[in-house]
C-alpha cells in the first residue's frame, strides 16, 4: 500500500530529464577518462575547462531540479 502511494503521481525515471542529463555528464566524463588515457583528447581540450563544465552542470542540475513538478520511480509501476 505504502509503496502505490509513492508510486502516484511520480513518473518513470526514463521520463526524467534530471536523470538523462546526469547520465549524459557521466558518459562524457567516461569518454573523456578513456580518451585520457590514450591521449586522443587532450589537445582538444583546453586547460583550466573541467572547473566550468562542473559549474555549468551544477546550475542545470539545481535549474531542472527547480522545475521538477514530481518525484520518479525506479520500477515499473508508475503512473
Amino acid at each position: 500500500m505504502r509503496n502505490q502511494r509513492r508510486a502516484a503521481g511520480c513518473k518513470p525515471w526514463w521520463r526524467s530529464r534530471t536523470v538523462w542529463f546526469n547520465a549524459g555528464t557521466a558518459a562524457l566524463l567516461l569518454l573523456d577518462a578513456v580518451a585520457a588515457s590514450l591521449g586522443m583528447l587532450q589537445p582538444l581540450v583546453p586547460a583550466g575547462a573541467w572547473p566550468w563544465v562542473a559549474a555549468v552542470v551544477t546550475v542545470v542540475n539545481l535549474w531542472l531540479r527547480a522545475i521538477t513538478s514530481g518525484g520518479i520511480t525506479w520500477r515499473g509501476d508508475a503512473q
